[in-house]
């Protein structure tokens, strides 16, 4: 991964690379940013940049390829990862620390650099429970830390959603970045800060990223052939800046087919006030992992602006698949000014929810309840 390579974010690239020729490295920053934004791949790519160019502290010109090999594998000995994670069926010991998952990190971060949360729980097989960056790995991190670079003049730690970093793991990191190590240079990549300890932002130059602008998607789609011009610019449209959503519509990805089924039932059952049918569809969907819950009832918010729009707005507005346009069409005639927020708050009030852990199927069960009291038009 280079600099130049990295999709978006140009005067991010820009604002990099002149700090380092300036001899400006700084010890700790957070590369905010939404979703498949870049945030991962521009932070590998920036360790490579500073690993080939900065010698003794300065700016070098003439590139050093002494151990690109590795970084590209994300084997180099002084670059570490630190992830959320929690125990697997495959990996369950008592004090799990980010090095027991690094060669499946590896795996997924080489095929999905642009991932989110949800494609890392599903690759790791983390289906019921969330994960997290645990105490045990802060204790991992400040022993990696301790010991001298190995074959760069830095060490590097990329912590990756710095939002799941547990409190008791942020108090002891927040002594490790105050009084970093010699020659550490931190990295955290978070989507939001809000969860993130105040005291540890505090300590960390923020580096803003933003979604990726249409030219860049269209550059970093462009290699794959089997795209007709059309069908470029709808997966650019509707991934709205998201380079992991846009490489998820192209696969045309089984969790996309999923929500879209999904949806269409629970709202036929609701309509109906069909209840048996309602729970037998509830204990189908308490199989599904947090995560996934969370994309679908994501995707039911989608479905609700677009019938919206489709009632009140224009055309010019809408970002939906072909394969979702009749759905809709038939839908939006139950989504009205009249019950749209309420169908909106029951599915954000959800999505809180099920983020803090709640039962899902008490969850389900409540909004099933919402949608089936509302969805029938008021004479």
């Amino acid at each position: 991964m280079e600099l130049e390579h990295i999709f978006g974010n140009e005067k991010i690239k820009t604002h990099l690379l002149d700090a380092l020729k300036n001899g400006r490295i700084p010890h700790a920053q957070i590369f905010c940013g939404p979703e498949g934004s870049g945030t991962l791949p521009m932070a590998i790519a920036y360790i490579k940049t500073i690993v080939q160019h900065i010698k003794n502290g300065k700016w070098q010109e003439s590139s050093n390829s002494y151990g690109d090999l590795k970084i590209e594998k994300l084997i180099h000995p002084d670059l570490h990862f630190s992830f959320p994670i929690n125990k697997t069926d495959g990996i369950s010991s008592q004090k799990l620390v980010s090095d027991d998952f690094i060669h499946l990190w590896r795996a997924a971060v080489l095929e999905m650099p642009y991932m989110n949360l949800n494609a890392w729980y599903n690759h790791i097989g983390l289906l019921k429970s969330q994960g997290s960056i645990s105490v045990h790995e802060s204790s991992a991190i400040m022993k990696k830390l301790s010991l001298k670079p190995f074959e760069s003049e830095y060490k590097f730690m990329v912590i990756w959603m710095a939002e799941r970093i547990h409190p008791s793991a942020a108090n002891k990191l927040l002594k490790l970045l105050e009084e970093p190590p010699e020659k550490t240079i931190f990295i955290l990549i978070a989507q939001s800060t809000e969860q993130i300890l105040p005291t540890l932002l505090s300590r960390c130059q923020f580096v803003r990223f933003s979604s990726i602008d249409n030219q860049s998607m269209k550059k970093a789609l462009a290699s794959n052939n089997n795209l007709t011009e059309t069908q470029l610019n709808t997966i650019i449209r509707l991934s709205e800046g998201n380079l992991n959503k846009a490489f998820e519509l192209i696969r045309h990805d089984k969790q996309i087919e999923f929500n879209h089924e999904n949806f269409s039932i629970w709202m036929r059952f609701c309509f109906k006030k069909d209840m048996a049918s309602i729970f037998k569809w509830l204990d189908k969907m308490n199989r599904q992992n947090r995560e996934n819950l969370k994309l679908f009832l994501q995707y039911g918010l989608h479905v609700f602006r677009e019938s919206i729009i489709l009632n009140y707005g224009g055309p010019e507005l809408q970002l939906i698949e072909e394969t979702e346009t009749g759905f809709i069409k038939k839908f939006s005639k139950y989504v009205t000014a009249n019950n749209c927020q309420e169908f909106v708050s029951a599915f954000e009030n959800a999505l809180f929810d099920i983020g803090r852990n709640c039962n899902s199927k008490i969850v389900l069960m409540d909004v099933s309840l919402i949608i089936l009291t509302n969805i029938h038009p008021k004479k």
